[in-house]
């Protein structure tokens, strides 16, 4: 004994989740489509940055500059996609970093750069902006 005689003799439950499929596969697309013809995406770090080659030998312990570095607990890895990755997935290949140290030392942050993050200066390395008489925007006037 069927009760819902409207709903399966009409043909508009079937249309309406086509159509919501349709359009949620038209809304999903439009933000891929420009992310591709934008470009990639613009990571901002931080100003106490610094940049390295690093190796991961045996995670937690790795080669900055060939010197020999540890990892903070809960240190974040990220790929050229600013993607998490493991240490361990980087065992013995070597790539150029960006990474931030925390108060004891241990590294805390790393950035794995694109071939165009490592043509860009270091934040650090940056110049302040200058006003028009050439004096820093950041130093206060005196009187």
């Amino acid at each position: 004994m069927n009760r819902c005689h409207f709903l399966s003799r009409s043909p508009w439950p079937g249309r309406f989740v086509l159509l919501c499929a349709w359009s949620a596969l038209a809304l999903g697309q439009a933000p891929l489509a420009s992310a591709q013809v934008t470009g990639a995406y613009v990571r901002n770090f931080p100003a106490n940055t610094q940049r390295a080659s690093m190796v991961v030998t045996q995670a937690p312990i790795l080669l900055l500059n060939d010197l020999p570095e540890r990892l903070s607990p809960g240190a974040r890895i990220r790929d050229s996609q600013n993607l998490i990755v493991q240490p361990a997935t980087l065992t013995g290949n070597r790539y150029l970093v960006n990474y931030v140290r925390e108060f004891t030392g241990l590294i805390r942050d790393v950035w794995i750069l694109t071939p165009d993050e490592a043509a860009l200066p270091l934040p650090s390395q940056t110049t302040q902006p200058a006003s028009a008489n050439g004096v820093p925007v950041s130093t206060p006037p005196t009187y």
